[in-house]
């Protein structure tokens, strides 16, 4: 960063540049821990005071004047020094710099703008007091930080490039027209299968190759969000569109990118936290839950913007999206179970003012440029209308005309809703809960208003209140060399030895569990046995309790038993006795689990199959349940989480199809059932 400012290197401020940013997702969690990485930042933003000496006939000025300066403490200064005046440089901070009437001089500059010299080593101080305090950088200054992101955006001439190019392809398994369709009225082409970028993140090889090979094999369509990975989603996005872009498979003008913002958590959550602290909290957070904040107010959507744009490396957003904002008729309903007519009737007017408010913040940023056009994503907008937490898509098109009025717009560039829709969930298609007189569905209402919508959790269904989520695709087989009845007494015999042996040898912490209760899974999964409903559900329990709380309670013991050389060896060789029962232990759970879902699969595919064409009753599951909601009249594309390549070839299958001819009856078939 210093040789960037010292030869006027641009190369080198990229460079500098993007080692911090190659490490922005840890400096924000552990800012203390990159102090001089900060610096840095700090250093590219203000941009330095450039000191310049060059010496004259007399060496002892030009002494001076060096001993001035290195008695002020000036945190972003370059310095050039050039004590023999009577030979060339070419260094740019001492071009053109000459001693003044044979006496040495001081140039003080900034981008290479320099005040008169000094030549009195007493004039030093204050000149420089004067301006290494200043944070104002001077016009054409480089931010050098700050992303300009892809310019451009997704255009209807782009995106119908993409599809042309894809129908044409000399592939045998290449897309059909039939596997595109317009989205709303943007004028934009995308597939109806689009990328999903739930839990994918930067760094991982299989999510960063599965969202390439989509991109080139039929998908134009990514949904990420801000909240996704705590911001990791939106980076391999851009990271990976940006390769692609650079290596000629795709243009900016023929991908859909579609970001959403309103989650508070993470680092966003350590940062509202903060402010909060500070005095200076973000209006109207709605403090849903621990660990889930939620905020739709302008000031809250501009931070998030920001950070999005620069995260994606993009100059436009193509969509944004309010990340599910029913939070604050969740939040409000948690709080007053018992809400009457005239509380529900007083928080819907508060909820669609903030619609509004946040909306007009969007017209603007259209306005800006910095994106193309905006929405919603709701789960509850396929509510029935007497939820409390039900939200309206008639009553957002509403608050979205109202706020293209306040912006000075003639018509609003709400285009897009997100929802949740598979078998089981099919209130977007069947429920009448929107329009005058809720006699509109949510796919009836956005196909009259050409509004285009995509589904999200197609094949993650909750079929009602306590059965769980349901995983509609062909479960994974799972196979154990032993049973639940003969692996748990292994189990508990080596916990009983811990508790024999190595607990009572470990002290009692201030807070917490007893290190004799450290180690007790063989007794608390026969307890949860019989509650596991399926291999989701365990996956749950085994990826969200059971994994952290042994790698923490491992951790915490070889610590403890570290450098006590006998007790050291009894704990390790428990350990590596342990696991691998405990494993064994563990994956005898997760085959009954697996079990669970085959048979829950087996009686959905009894009523599913007979209402589908033969010719697709051989297909897997998965497939056939993405290919149903992508039929379902006003779906426009069906968001599918894709996090390895195998689940592109399966998903990207659905492009071929021609859509189901009648679906109502499957969606209702399940809805009665």
């Amino acid at each position: 960063a210093r040789l960037s400012f010292h030869f006027d290197r641009e190369d080198f401020r990229t460079a500098a540049t993007n080692a911090v940013r190659a490490y922005g997702q840890q400096i924000g969690q552990v800012p203390r821990g990159f102090p001089k990485s900060l610096m840095v930042v700090d250093l590219l933003l203000r941009g330095p005071i450039e000191l310049a000496l060059v010496g004259g006939d007399d060496d002892k000025t030009y002494t001076q004047l060096r001993a001035a300066v290195n008695r002020c403490f000036i945190p972003y200064r370059i310095m050039a020094y050039y004590p023999n005046s009577a030979s060339e440089t070419s260094h740019p901070l001492l071009t053109g710099k000459t001693p003044v009437n044979g006496q040495a001089a001081l140039y003080i500059c900034k981008n290479f703008a320099c005040q008169a010299p000094i030549t009195d080593p007493e004039a030093v101080p204050s000149a420089l007091k004067n301006t290494h305090g200043s944070t104002t950088q001077t016009e054409g200054t480089r931010q050098a930080l700050t992303t300009d992101g892809l310019p451009g955006h997704a255009t209807p001439q782009g995106t119908g490039t993409y599809v042309a190019n894809m129908l044409a392809s000399p592939r045998t398994a290449r897309p059909s027209s039939h596997g595109y369709t317009s989205l709303g009225s943007t004028g934009l082409t995308t597939s109806r299968i689009g990328f999903g970028g739930y839990r994918i993140s930067l760094g991982v090889d299989d999510h960063r190759n599965a969202l390439e090979k989509a991109l080139q094999e039929g998908c134009n369509l990514i949904d990420t969000s801000t909240n996704y990975a705590d911001g990791q989603s939106e980076r391999l996005v851009g990271t990976v569109v940006k390769d692609l872009i650079a290596k000629g498979f795709i243009s900016r003008e023929e991908v859909i990118i579609v970001s959403k913002i309103g989650y508070v958590q993470g680092n966003n959550l350590a940062r509202a936290e903060a402010r909060e602290e500070a005095g200076k909290p973000f209006p109207e957070i709605v403090k849903y839950g621990e660990g889930i904040w939620h905020c739709l107010h302008p000031e809250f959507l501009e931070e998030q913007l920001t950070s999005s744009l620069d995260r994606l490396g993009l100059a436009t957003l193509d969509v944004c999206l309010l990340h599910n904002p029913e939070y604050f008729l969740s939040d409000a309903k948690t709080r007053n179970l018992s809400i009457n007519a005239i509380q529900l009737h007083d928080l819907q007017q508060e909820f669609y003012r903030r619609l509004e408010q946040a909306f007009v913040y969007f017209e603007k940023q259209v306005d800006a440029g910095r994106m193309q056009y905006y929405g919603v994503s709701s789960n509850t907008c396929t509510a029935k209308p007497d939820n409390p937490e039900a939200t309206s898509l008639s009553r957002m098109l509403e608050a979205a005309q109202a706020a293209a009025q306040q912006a000075g717009q003639a018509q609003h560039h709400f285009r897009v809703l997100q929802l949740p829709m598979n078998l089981f969930e099919a209130g977007a298609l069947l429920t009448h809960n929107t329009g005058k007189d809720h006699s509109h569905t949510v796919l009836a209402l956005a196909q009259e208003k050409n509004i285009a919508v995509l589904v999200n959790r197609p094949l993650n269904a909750i079929p009602g209140k306590g059965s769980g989520m349901i995983r509609l695709a062909d479960p994974q087989a799972e196979i154990s060399n032993t049973n639940f009845e003969a692996q748990q007494p292994k189990v508990a015999a080596l916990e009983n030895d811990y508790k024999q042996v190595l607990g009572p040898n470990i002290p009692q912490p201030d807070k917490g569990a007893s290190p004799l209760d450290y180690f007790n899974w063989a007794e608390e999964l026969t307890r949860v046995r019989a509650s596991v409903q399926n291999l989701e559900h365990w996956d749950q329990i085994e990826s969200q309790t059971i994994s952290p709380h042994v790698n923490r309670t491992f951790q915490l013991l070889t610590q403890h038993f570290r450098g006590r050389k006998e007790e050291e060896q009894i704990w390790q060789s428990w350990r590596d006795k342990y696991v691998p029962e405990l494993v064994a232990l563990l994956q005898v759970m997760r085959m009954e689990a697996a079990q669970k879902s085959a048979k829950k699969l087996a009686e959905i595919k009894e009523v599913f199959d007979p209402l589908l064409p033969e010719d697709k009753g051989k297909e897997p599951f998965s497939r056939k349940a993405l290919w149903t909601v992508a039929s379902a009249p006003g779906v426009t594309s069906v968001l599918n989480g894709m996090r390895h390549p195998v689940y592109v070839n399966d998903s990207l299958t659905i492009l071929q199809w021609e859509p189901l001819s009648l679906p109502h009856p499957i969606f209702q078939a399940f809805t009665e059932s």
